[in-house]
């Protein structure tokens, strides 16, 4: 049974605004991104999943319920954050939460240390709002460590793509409410067989050089961009480096980022 599954989920807003778009997806336990522009849809599938908001057509479940009939079954077993602050404005954030568990049965003592009500699932939506970066590292390192270490199933919906590689071993990439990929981490992230060659100053003279030798390049700022089809081009690299006289400042296989995803997509929409 996936921790959440959704069949071709449709929702749409009053005026005809389509929020979400035939999404179709399983999910496993893991630490998982929802990664996607503003505006993409990722809160409004979280709702969904939370039985707050029922949608236009399709189905979803969230630990095998039914979002349209069992949404209070599922809220008390999943922890939810919502994007923007939704708390009293006497109380801070460890009150309501200790409040809430005090009036759940818990002692005090565990309603201020636990994960009140022990969730399996936790939906995270733009968990970084308005942190400060030492804010912001201390809530990703939370968040790993909850999935990680707790073995608490996660899913964050972020914006920020470097966050989203920071803590998250599983990708869903969603973009005008359509599901653009599904995958592993990884898979987004590696080596391609490109090389990329950073310099402090010459960068298109090393790209003419290369060139010249068979070695077509092209240049992103400082940085040539190679394709090395084999183990001698290093050699031919490192040469034409040194004649040049140039100060290099990195040399590394470069990997997919996660931003090739939306930009390739864009450029498909385009044409």
């Amino acid at each position: 049974m996936p921790l959440i599954h959704a069949e071709s989920l449709t929702h749409r807003y009053p005026g005809n605004i389509l929020a979400l778009d035939n999404l179709t997806l399983d999910v496993e336990p893991g630490v998982i991104g929802l990664v996607g522009a503003n505006g993409a849809g990722k809160s409004t599938f979280l709702k969904i999943l939370l039985g707050l908001l029922e949608p236009t057509s399709g189905d979803a479940s969230v630990l095998g319920f039914d979002v349209r009939r069992e949404g209070t079954r599922i809220r008390s077993l999943v922890g939810y954050m919502p994007e923007h602050d939704c708390l009293p404005a006497d109380l801070s954030g460890t009150e309501l939460v200790t409040h809430m568990g005090r009036m759940s049965g818990l002692p005090a003592s565990a309603a201020r240390e636990a994960l009140v009500h022990d969730p399996k699932l936790l939906l995270l939506d733009e968990p970084t709002n308005g942190l400060d970066p030492s804010g912001r590292d201390e809530m990703l390192a939370l968040i790993r460590r909850t999935g990680v270490e707790f073995g608490i199933a996660t899913l964050v919906a972020s914006h920020l793509l470097g966050e989203i590689e920071r803590v998250c071993s599983y990708l869903l990439a969603i973009d005008a409410g359509r599901l653009l990929r599904a995958a592993p981490l990884a898979t987004f992230t590696q080596r391609t067989g490109t090389l990329a060659i950073e310099v402090e100053d010459g960068a298109p003279e090393l790209a003419d050089r290369l060139g010249a030798g068979g070695l077509p390049a092209r240049v992103d700022g400082r940085t040539v961009l190679v394709e090395v089809p084999e183990e001698g081009a290093y050699i031919a690299i490192r040469d034409a480096i040194a004649d040049l006289r140039l100060a290099l400042v990195r040399l590394e296989p470069r990997r997919h980022r996660l931003e090739d995803l939306f930009e390739d997509e864009a450029t498909d929409d385009a044409a």
